[in-house]
């Protein structure tokens, strides 16, 4: 990293910083502590600096002298920002927002130095739970089965959590009303859209194709000049990995004609046009009364809606291993797992911001580098989707993420294709492709285990028979009561 783009503020004062470590964590402190009062005194220490994201950490220790009753934090972090960094307000919303609805999913944030102060940068003091705990990818490997069960259980409340953060307002635009029923109609329904005989829809909400080129707009803004050449310097800038690299004229045509496969592929590949048969009755011959007609209809608007684009929730940017930190007793049980670098976290629509962590579910089709071995990986994704977060006690709070994640698969894999970095090289259609064939697939029985076995599901053939009819059965009641007090839909 050049040391140019490093933020190594000359005013940093020591001393300035260990005041605020004082201030913020008596703050915290249950009985507090009255700084200059009594024979108690918070002691912070410098141990260390590091540098991450082109800032400066700082470690601290920390030492009680006197008695003092109460539980102290060994050491804690200060992050060196600069002044007004959209990035330290991204750490504080984000995190404490996440913290607000599951307390140990996020470092505590003790708080901050005052904008009054004098100083070039603001401080703001974190907890310490990298000297505390043990990385996920090192202590992964010695965990024996119930350890890995319990850490795996804690992840599922850690990913249910972003999903219970709502966005700004301004960011939840509200879908068109399906057409309310007509008053001359004499057929009764669970809902109150009445669709006529022929099936036919009424309006639907907005589609995720908007979304996904936006995401490709924004990828590729400014890498070429207004007469169509590229702008080799904005692609080394923009792919800081690739600082040499000069794009071929193949390559060059690709990118250009993106948007164009978007539409070509996948022109009606979005908001959960690709829905299963156990959700749209696709494949029934024909329909016993209007009543189960119309069930089947309520269900695939509900589910479109919910992978609509005008739900948005809270997405953890980068969920790597190294993230997760693991703390475990002298006995061998897992006490917690935290998710750091919180900041990073952005809003999207649900079908993108719930998935799994990558070292269970690379989405990347050309990784090759995997965490675990590939059975083990697929055992303990499934342990964790299918058994994890259908638990009587945990589905309140995860029936949203497990919808958004079976459901909205394929427009995860479809975003991927269109933003990676290696998306202008000649495999882009292929894969486009080969999504295209695997949503046609899906609305079929030809999806299900071993019916076709030519057909290979990019993130491989599950090893578990799965009901997905019966556990419908346990999510839809709260997906019909989310859709109508977000007021999405009318249902009755």
């Amino acid at each position: 990293m050049s040391s140019s783009l490093v933020f190594d503020p000359a005013d940093l004062d020591y001393g300035h910083v260990s005041n605020v470590v004082v201030r913020t964590v008596q703050a915290s402190l249950i009985p507090r502590i009255q700084s200059g009062r009594g024979d108690v005194m918070l002691v912070p220490k410098y141990i260390s600096r590091f540098y991450r994201d082109a800032i400066p950490w700082l470690v601290y220790s920390l030492e009680i002298k006197g008695h003092y009753p109460g539980k102290v934090p060994r050491s804690v972090m200060a992050i060196i920002f600069p002044k007004g960094a959209r990035a330290r307000e991204m750490l504080l919303t984000k995190t404490q927002a996440v913290r607000n609805i599951l307390d140990w999913a996020a470092p505590k944030i003790y708080g901050a130095s005052v904008e009054s102060d004098p100083k070039s940068y603001n401080a703001v003091i974190i907890e310490d739970v990298e000297s505390a705990a043990l990385p996920l990818d090192t202590v992964w490997p010695k965990l024996n089965s119930d350890q890995k069960k319990a850490v795996l259980d804690k992840i599922a409340d850690i990913l249910c959590t972003p999903i219970h953060v709502r966005p700004p307002s301004n960011m939840q635009a509200q879908p068109p009303q399906p057409h309310p029923p007509s008053s001359s109609s004499s057929t009764s329904s669970p809902s109150a859209v009445q669709p006529p005989d022929n099936f036919a829809r009424p309006q639907l909400p907005y589609t995720n194709l908007d979304h996904l080129r936006k995401a490709y707009s924004l990828l590729y803004h400014g890498l070429f000049h207004p007469n169509g050449d590229p702008n080799q310097t904005a692609f080394r800038k923009r792919f800081t990995e690739f600082d040499t690299y000069e794009m071929s004229s193949q390559e060059i045509a690709r990118v250009k004609n993106l948007n164009t496969l978007i539409q070509e592929h996948m022109g009606d590949f979005a908001g959960g046009n690709f829905l299963p048969p156990h959700i749209t009755g696709k494949t029934k011959e024909s329909f016993r009364d209007a009543k189960e007609r119309h069930k089947f209809h309520e269900r695939e608007l509900v589910v479109r809606t919910i992978l609509s684009e005008s739900v948005f929730r809270l997405q953890h940017k980068s969920m790597r291993m190294p993230l997760f930190f693991v703390v475990i007793e002298q006995d061998g049980a897992i006490k917690s797992v935290v998710l750091t670098q919180w900041e990073k976290a952005y809003y999207a629509p649900i079908w993108a911001s719930c998935q799994l962590p990558s070292w269970l579910e690379p989405l990347d089709p050309e990784l090759d580098d995997l965490a675990m071995p590939l059975e083990e990986m697929t055992k303990w994704r499934e342990y964790l989707v299918y058994n994890l977060m259908l638990r009587k006690e945990r589905l309140p709070r995860s029936w949203l993420w497990f919808v958004a994640y079976i459901y909205g698969e394929l427009e995860r894999h479809f975003e991927m294709v269109i933003t990676a970095t290696w998306v202008s090289n000649a495999k882009t259609e292929p894969w486009l492709k080969r999504i295209v064939e695997e949503a046609q697939k899906k609305r079929t029985d030809a999806y299900k285990k071993g019916s076709d076995p030519a057909f290979m599901p990019i993130s491989g053939i599950q090893s578990i028979e799965v009901n997905f009819s019966e556990l419908l059965g346990k999510w839809m009641p709260f997906a019909r009561k989310f859709v109508v007090e977000e007021n999405f839909l009318r249902l009755q």
